[in-house]
């Protein structure tokens, strides 16, 4: 039970951190957040390549998706010991932006043949340079997440960095959607010519915001680990007197108990698996099923812009109501979305329409992207103090493993079901079971794996005021070990 001077502590605790000024902060938050605007930029035509190469390169929709399919298995091999590695890094020289230099300098030569591809129409092309891509995108995504965690003190600076990543990330595909509506292009439609000026867009913001990020914010707390230094004891755990550096059953044991990381684990999966599905088919949704391919580029761009200008409204209202009900509200908003995308008629919806929901959906998704990455920083900040060492790396390796897996899967899941169904990108008619298929694809399935991952966000445990608390033991104990 606890005395009444250890709640009077912990409610000045938690008053300090709410008072904390976080405009010193802020211009370090932006200098960190500048690789993800081009990070993002060369990203973004992942979403819409199945059904690129599908009209413009002849390749089959089954076959994208049994690309990605099977692309994604090299990420459960890749991932973990990028990871892994990336922390020993860490370990032994106190920073890991060797790490997000190398990743992002392989972006973009791997972007580059991807979206401009030698050999139009070849499957074993396409499935290389996929997988090459995936590589890099995880080398440099991996140590930067784990950065972001080390370079902030407390919940408002995670909130804060993570919002302005978001904006970033929306700012990225405001301009890959916006580059076809100018006037030195024929068509509003994303082509291949398209691609290319992207790709060199990409790469120049790409460069500068590594340069600026490297140079100009610090590495974390900057300590060396000493893998013989000793645990010490705390009252969330009862291992003392245990070696940093731990064997691998030990670690993985860990993770397999660290409760908020597992239920955070089956959120991502669910949560992916709808994203997916509705994310791989809304262009070929709106194209070929909507015939509304003239106004994509513009729903996106007009969307995204909208979506990032809303994310400082999120981010106050998770320092109001925290971030598991503002996570909840966001998330039922998107099911609204994509249950409403079955009703529109492919004979009468217009612009007004499709950009409505479009609109919605980007604002309300931009809420995961201010709480997803700081909930996963108090799931690691929690084993961080529970295990003694700071495994940053291999959290957010597995992390994003979590997150790309299921998206793969449920993109995988929603080209072939229409596909399996007869639906046809390249034709101008469909039958009704190819019409149903899509209205399957699109909204139903992914609104039911949405809904599944509303009743696990209501479980997580972490709060607000104890994970003050967790990072002021995570405090206290660093300034005694130095």
């Amino acid at each position: 039970m606890q005395t009444k001077s250890e709640l009077m502590s912990r409610d000045k605790i938690q008053t300090l951190d709410a008072n904390k000024s976080l405009a010193p902060f802020f211009l370090k938050a932006l200098l960190f957040t500048l690789p993800q605007l081009g990070l993002v930029v060369l990203l973004a035509p992942i979403a819409i390549l199945a059904g690129l190469y599908a009209k413009y390169f002849g390749m089959s929709l089954t076959s994208v998706a049994g690309v990605i399919l099977v692309a994604k298995l090299f990420d459960a091999v890749t991932d973990p010991l990028i990871g892994y590695w990336s922390d020993r890094i860490y370990a032994k020289t106190g920073s890991r932006k060797s790490l997000v230099l190398l990743g992002g300098l392989l972006v973009i030569p791997c972007s580059g043949f991807l979206y401009i591809p030698v050999f139009e129409g070849s499957i074993i092309y396409f499935f290389c340079w996929y997988i090459l891509f995936y590589l890099a995108f995880t080398l440099i995504l991996i140590p930067y997440m784990a950065w972001a965690n080390e370079f902030t003190a407390d919940t408002r600076e995670k909130t804060m960095t993570f919002s302005i990543m978001n904006v970033m990330g929306l700012f990225g595909g405001v301009l890959f959607y916006c580059l076809p509506l100018l006037p030195y292009f024929v068509s509003t439609e994303i082509t291949p010519e398209i691609l290319k000026y992207n790709f060199i867009v990409g790469s120049v913001l790409m460069t500068m915001g590594l340069y600026l990020a490297i140079k100009f914010v610090p590495s974390g707390r900057g300590e060396k680990q000493n893998t013989q230094e000793l645990t010490e004891q705390t009252d969330v755990s009862d291992a003392t007197n245990k070696h940093v550096e731990k064997p691998l059953k030990d670690i993985v044991a860990g993770v397999l108990h660290n409760q908020p990381f597992i239920i955070l684990v089956a959120i991502s999966l669910m949560l992916g698996m709808g994203m997916g599905m509705w994310l791989a088919l809304f262009f070929t949704y709106v194209d070929s099923y909507l015939g509304q391919g003239e106004v994509f580029t513009k729903i996106y761009a007009w969307s995204m812009a909208t979506g990032a200008l809303i994310i400082p409204i999120w981010y106050h209202l998770v320092l109001r109501w925290g971030k598991r009900n503002v996570w909840l509200l966001s998330t039922a908003i998107i099911v609204v979305v994509f249950i409403s995308g079955a009703f529109l008629n492919p004979n009468i919806a217009g612009f007004s329409a499709i950009f409505t929901l479009k609109l919605i959906f980007s604002i309300a998704a931009g809420a995961s992207g201010v709480i997803a990455g700081p909930l996963f920083c108090d799931a690691i900040d929690y084993a961080h103090l529970k295990e003694g060492a700071d495994r940053s790396g291999l959290y957010f390796s597995l992390q994003g493993l979590i997150a790309k897996i299921p998206l793969a899967v449920g993109s995988g899941l929603g080209l072939g079901l229409i596909g399996w169904l007869g639906y046809d990108a390249t034709s101008n008619t469909q039958t009704d079971l190819a019409l149903l298929g899509m209205r399957i694809g699109v909204a139903w399935l992914p609104a039911a794996f949405l809904l599944l991952s509303m009743g696990l966000i209501a479980k997580l445990p972490l709060d607000e005021r104890r994970m003050v608390i967790i990072r002021k033991r995570l405090a206290q104990r660093q300034e005694r070990v130095a």
